[in-house]
This record gives C-alpha cells, sequence and structure tokens, in this order.
C-alpha cells in the first residue's frame, strides 16, 4: 500500500511539474512576443524616417526616368516622322537580298 502511495504522490509531482514547464513556457512566449514588439517599435523608431526618405528619393528618381525616357521616345518618333522615305531605294534593297537566295 505504501508503494501505491509513494507511486501516486510520485505521479502528483510529475503532473505538478509538467503544469510548471507549460506555464513557464507560456509565460517565456509571452515575453519573447512582447520583446520583439519592443525591438521592432524601436527599430521603426530609428530608422523608419530614413526608409521614407529612401522612398521617396526612389519615387522622384524613377518619375525622372520615366519622364526623360517619354522624352526620348518622343524625339526620336519625330526624327523618324520628319525622315523621307525611299521607296525606290528600299524595293531595289529587297530585290537584290531576295535575288540573292
Amino acid at each position: 500500500m505504501i508503494e501505491r502511495d509513494v507511486i501516486g504522490h510520485l505521479m502528483d509531482v510529475e503532473h505538478q511539474a509538467s503544469d510548471f514547464v507549460a506555464e513557464a513556457m507560456k509565460e517565456a512566449d509571452r515575453r519573447k512576443a512582447l520583446a520583439r514588439e519592443s525591438a521592432e517599435r524601436v527599430f521603426m523608431d530609428a530608422y523608419g524616417p530614413l526608409v521614407r526618405d529612401l522612398e521617396s528619393w526612389l519615387d522622384d528618381g524613377k518619375k525622372a526616368c520615366i519622364a526623360r525616357r517619354d522624352a526620348d521616345y518622343a524625339a526620336y518618333s519625330a526624327h523618324l516622322s520628319s525622315l523621307a522615305r525611299d521607296s525606290r531605294t528600299f524595293d531595289a534593297f529587297l530585290d537584290s537580298v531576295l535575288a540573292e537566295s
């Protein structure tokens, strides 16, 4: 009988230890989550303005590149439109190329 009481007591102690470990794990997870949130806040406070400035700089540069590209396309299109077409020379060239093949 004493053996049963001892085994029962040991089982109760094991159960309590398991409960303590589970509670400790929950508390550790909670503390890690709080620490992560705090670190992210500190990071964003420190680097948020820099990131916003860099994003603004990137957007401005992108707009400038697009404007230059559009201007270059317009100038090239105007240049192509201003060129005179020489259909006779082009047809002669095609005839020479096709005759060779």
